[in-house]
C-alpha cells in the first residue's frame, strides 16, 4: 500500500492541501505548504526480476539489503518497515563480515537525509537524533568509525558471537550506550568480547544490565592485576626467584555476575539502573577479589552520603608512616583492624564505597612538599563529596579507570555536571556524532552546523567546543575570529580553573603558530594576571602558565625575559616547598643550558634560604625541607662552588640525624 509521509515542523491536514503547492515527478507526490512543511507520497518500490542464486552461493555486495533511504519521517508506518531493513541490513553485515560495505552505506543514507537547502536545518539534525532508525544508524555509524572492520569480521565466527553482535547492533538503547562511552583509548575487540561474554552468561538479564556490563567492558579491556599485596607480596622478592607468585587478575564477568546478584539481593546502595556507565566504570574497577567486595558489604554499614565515615574509620598510624609493617596481607578486614596511613585510609573508603555501588575514587596530591590521600565518592546523582582533604587546594589527581589517563581533581566536574542527565546533554552527544559523520563526509558547511547546535543547547559541554576549536584550527582561521571564539568560551567555563588553564594553553598556541609569538607573550601576560586575581590559591595552574610563559619566551630566543619569568616565579610562590622545587629545577635545567647556571643556583639558593628553615619537631615538614636541601645540594655539584655544597651538605647530615630520631620516637610511641 502507498503511504504518506510528513516532513516538517507541522502535521498536514487535507484542507491545507490546497493552500500549497502539489508536485509529482517521477511516481513521487510531493505537497509544500506555506508553513515550510512537507509531505511525500511514493509508490511502493517493485523489486526488479533476479535471477534465482544458487543455493549456498557466496555472498557479493549485491546482496546486501540496501538500508531506507526516507529515514526523517514524523510517522511510523505499520510494522515500522525502515527499522526492519536496518535490522535486515546489520544480520547482512554480521553474517558476511561485511561491516565496511555497511558503514558506507550508512554514512552515505545520514548525509543524503540532510540534502536539500530546506532540510539543511538544526530542526532536522533533532529528527535524526530522536526519530529511532536513524538514530541507530547514527549510533552504529559512529561505532563502526571507532572499531575497524576488520576487527569486526574477526569476531563473528560463532553463533553466541553473531547473536550477540545482532542483539547490540539493533538494541537502540545498547548501541547507543557504546556509541557514547567507547573513547579511542578503549581496546574495542577486547570491550566487545567482554560484553559478549557478559551477554551469554546472562541473557535474561542483558537489558536490565546493559551499562553495568559495558562499564565492566570498558574497564577490563586491558587485565587488571589484583593487588599483589593482597596475597602478602609486597615486592621484596628478587626478580630471578623460582617463588615469584603468579599475578592474578580480575576477572570481567566475575566482577559483572558479583554486581549483578549483589544488585538483585538489594544488597547495594545505589540502585545500578540508575547509574549510566561513565559512572559505572568508579564502581566496578577496584583492583580486588570478589571476597573482599563481599566482605566489604557486609561490614561497612553506612549510608550514601555518609561515606566519608568510612576513612576516618581507619585509625592513623604514624609508625606505618615512618616505614613500620602493619600488614601481613592487604585485605580490607586488616586495614580496619590494625589501621594505617592516609593513602590506606582512602584505599578503604574507596573499595568498600565501590563494593556498595557507590562511585568513589581515591585522591592524591601533595600540599607543602607532603604527599597525602584523600576520597570523592557520589553522594547523589551528579553530586560529588570528600572526606579527608585537609585544605588541599585542588591539585590533586586519580586515574582514570577507562583510559588509565591522570585526572586533575577538579576535571571531575567534566563527569558530574548536572546536565550529564539531562535530554539536552544527551542531545548535545549527538550533534557531536553528527558532526564527526558530516566531517568524513566531506561535508564542513554541516559539521559546523552541528557543533553549533551543540554548543548552542549545551554551553558547558567542554567536548563540544574542544570539537569547534579543533575545526578552527583546521581551518587556520584567522587570529581575531579565533579570539573571538575563546573569549566565549572562557566566559563559559569562568568558574572551572582547570578549564581556563587549558583554554589559556590553546590560545597561546594557536597564536604563537601565527608567527608573531609577541602576540602569544601579550595573551600570556593577561592570562597570568587574570589567574593571580581569581585563582591565584591553586599552585599547580600557577606552575602551568609559568613554564607556558617561560617556554614562549624561549622560543622567541629571549633569554633574558626567561630568566624574569622564573626569578619572579620564585618571588611569587617560592614559599611554597612544592612550588620551589618545581620551579627551581625548571629554573636551573633551563639556565645550564643557556650557560646562566651560575646566576640561576644563585636566586635558587636565597629563595631557600630566606623561605625555608628546618622545622625540627615536625617529621612531616622536615622530610620536605630535607628534599628541597638536597636538590639544591645537587645543583651545587653540577654548578659550583665548592665550598656552598660542603656547607649544605653539613646542614642535611644534621637534618638527616633529626628524622632518624624521630623516627625512634615515632616507632616507640606510634599514637602520638
Amino acid at each position: 500500500m502507498p503511504y504518506i509521509v510528513i516532513i516538517g515542523p507541522k502535521r498536514i491536514g487535507r484542507s491545507l492541501v490546497s493552500r500549497g503547492k502539489l508536485l509529482i515527478t517521477g511516481g513521487l507526490l510531493a505537497w509544500i505548504g506555506m508553513s515550510g512543511a512537507v509531505a511525500v507520497w511514493a509508490e511502493p518500490a517493485i523489486p526488479e526480476k533476479q535471477a534465482e542464486a544458487p543455493a549456498n552461493a557466496p555472498a557479493t555486495v549485491e546482496d546486501y539489503p540496501g538500508l531506507p533511504k526516507e529515514i526523517l519521517s514524523m510517522s511510523t508506518a505499520a510494522g515500522d518497515p525502515d527499522f526492519a531493513r536496518l535490522v535486515s541490513a546489520t544480520r547482512w553485515a554480521v553474517e558476511h563480515a561485511g561491516w565496511e560495505r555497511h558503514r558506507g552505506a550508512l554514512e552515505k543514507a545520514l548525509v543524503a537525509a540532510m540534502q536539500g537547502n530546506w532540510i539543511e536545518s538544526p530542526e532536522n539534525m533533532e529528527r535524526i537524533l530522536t526519530l529511532k532508525t536513524p538514530s541507530v544508524m547514527l549510533a552504529q555509524d559512529t561505532v563502526l568509525h571507532a572499531i575497524d572492520p576488520s576487527v569486526m569480521g574477526k569476531l563473528a565466527k560463532d553463533k553466541d558471537t553473531k547473536d550477540f553482535l545482532i542483539w547490540l547492533f539493533t538494541n537502540p538503547r545498547a548501541i547507543g550506550l557504546l556509541a557514547d562511552t567507547l573513547k579511542p583509548a578503549d581496546k574495542p575487540q577486547r570491550v566487545l568480547e567482554i560484553w559478549r561474554d557478559c551477554w551469554k552468561s546472562d541473557r535474561d538479564g542483558a537489558e536490565k544490565y546493559t551499562a553495568l556490563a559495558l562499564a565492566v567492558a570498558v574497564d577490563f579491556d586491558e587485565p587488571v592485576e589484583i593487588d599483589p599485596r593482597f596475597y602478602g607480596d609486597w615486592g621484596d622478592q628478587s626478580s630471578s626467584s623460582s617463588t615469584a607468585r603468579t599475578p592474578v587478575y580480575v576477572d570481567p564477568v566475575e566482577r559483572y555476575r558479583f554486581y549483578r546478584d549483589a544488585d538483585t539481593r538489594g544488597m547495594l546502595k545505589v540502585d545500578l539502573s540508575d547509574l549510566a556507565p561513565y559512572e559505572l566504570v568508579w564502581v566496578v574497577n577496584a583492583a580486588v577479589p570478589s571476597s573482599e567486595l563481599t566482605w566489604a558489604e557486609g561490614h561497612v554499614q553506612l549510608g550514601r552520603q555518609e561515606w566519608g565515615r568510612a576513612y576516618f574509620s581507619v585509625r592513623y598510624r604514624m609508625d606505618g608512616v615512618v616505614g613500620k609493617a602493619i600488614y601481613d596481607r592487604y585485605t580490607l578486614a586488616e586495614i580496619l583492624k590494625n589501621g594505617g596511613v592516609c593513602a590506606d585510609q582512602a584505599y578503604f573508603a574507596s573499595v568498600t564505597a565501590k563494593a556498595n555501588g557507590i562511585p568513589a575514587m581515591s585522591i592524591g596530591g601533595q600540599d607543602g612538599g607532603v604527599a597525602h590521600a584523600w576520597i570523592q565518592w557520589e553522594v547523589g546523582r551528579n553530586q560529588w563529596s570528600e572526606a579527608g582533604n585537609y585544605g588541599h587546594d585542588g591539585g590533586g589527581t586519580t586515574d582514570d579507570p577507562q583510559t588509565h589517563r591522570t585526572w586533575k581533581e577538579q576535571e571531575l566536574h567534566e563527569v558530574t555536571a548536572p546536565q550529564r542527565h539531562s535530554e539536552g546533554w544527551a542531545m548535545t552527544e549527538g550533534y557531536l556524532k553528527l558532526a564527526s559523520l558530516f566531517a568524513d563526509a566531506n561535508q564542513p558547511d554541516l559539521a559546523r552546523m552541528a557543533l553549533d547546535a551543540a554548543i548552542q543547547l549545551t554551553p558547558q559541554d567542554k567536548d563540544a567546543w574542544d570539537r569547534m576549536l579543533d575545526t578552527m584550527e583546521a581551518a587556520k582561521v584567522s587570529t581575531g575570529e579565533w579570539e573571538v571564539e575563546i573569549a566565549r568560551m572562557r566566559a563559559e567555563f569562568e568558574k572551572y580553573p582547570d578549564i581556563i588553564a587549558e583554554i589559556n594553553d590553546r590560545e597561546t598556541k594557536y597564536l604563537a603558530s601565527s608567527g608573531d609569538p609577541k602576540v602569544a607573550l601579550a595573551a600570556l601576560a593577561r592570562q597570568t594576571k587574570r589567574f593571580l586575581r581569581m585563582d591565584g590559591g591553586r599552585t599547580d595552574l600557577f606552575l602551568d602558565s609559568t613554564f607556558r610563559q617561560a617556554d614562549l619566551t624561549t622560543a622567541a630566543g629571549d633569554t633574558d625575559e626567561t630568566g624574569c619569568v622564573y626569578h619572579d616565579a620564585l618571588l611569587e610562590k617560592g614559599q611554597d616547598n612544592t612550588a620551589f622545587r618545581a620551579i627551581a629545577q625548571k629554573y636551573f635545567d633551563w639556565a645550564a643550558r643557556a650557560g646562566k647556571g651560575g646566576k640561576a643556583l644563585m636566586d635558587i639558593d636565597k629563595t631557600f634560604e630566606r623561605n625555608f628553615q628546618p622545622p625540627y619537631s615536625d617529621y612531616f615538614g622536615l622530610g620536605a625541607y630535607d628534599d628541597a636541601l638536597r636538590m639544591v645540594i645537587t645543583m651545587y655539584k653540577q654548578e659550583g662552588p665548592v665550598a656552598d655544597q660542603h656547607r649544605l651538605e653539613r646542614l642535611a647530615d644534621k637534618v638527616e640525624d633529626q628524622l632518624a630520631y624521630l623516627r625512634k620516637q615515632i616507632l616507640r610511641h606510634p599514637g602520638h
